[in-house]
């Protein structure tokens, strides 16, 4: 539920069905959408973070944010100075407490350039989000060593000794 949540780049108000939001007067949506944004920019700078404290924070805060999102006096709730409101027992709180309980050491991003998704590490160095992500990356690596480097086949030289060789082989299967 978070990656898919984190890795759809489409706003909320895109994504949730209006059928669900027609009978919710307008600046309650707003408000809605704009907490949805923010509990998903926490999440993603979870992923992106490596320090341990930061990211415990940015889950906290979009835990905090879902828990403003659902209390049921609205974002005027998480104004009030002091107040922490607790969203207990929803779907998006039990996925954000599970990850920051268990999953918050394996959060990543894809190392590759053009893929940038976030996942969670399946094993430890793991850079990718994928096999595929991985074999582009290394069949790039192996095409720009053996286009750059003096020791690929296709770029040594040969010796004057080594063109003698040759030629005097030619010569005796003749």
């Amino acid at each position: 539920m978070i990656l898919k949540w984190v890795n759809d780049d489409r706003e909320p108000d895109e994504v949730v069905l209006q059928r669900d939001v027609a009978s919710v007067p307008t600046d309650r949506q707003d408000a809605t959408f704009f907490y949805m944004r923010l509990m998903k920019e926490q999440v993603r700078r979870a992923f992106e973070t490596s320090d341990k404290y930061d990211r415990d924070w940015f889950l906290f805060m979009a835990r905090y944010y879902n828990a403003v999102l659902q209390a049921p006096f609205g974002p005027q709730l998480g104004a009030i100075p002091g107040v922490i409101p607790i969203a207990k027992d929803t779907i998006e709180d039990r996925a954000l407490a599970f990850v920051q309980a268990r999953l918050a050491d394996r959060m990543a991003v894809c190392k590759r350039s053009k893929c940038r998704r976030y996942f969670f590490r399946t094993a430890k160095g793991q850079q990718y989000c994928s096999e595929k992500c991985s074999s582009i990356v290394h069949q790039a690596m192996n095409l720009n060593w053996y286009h750059s480097s003096p020791n690929s086949r296709k770029n040594r030289t040969r010796t004057p000794s080594n063109a003698k060789r040759s030629t005097a082989n030619n010569t005796r299967t003749r």
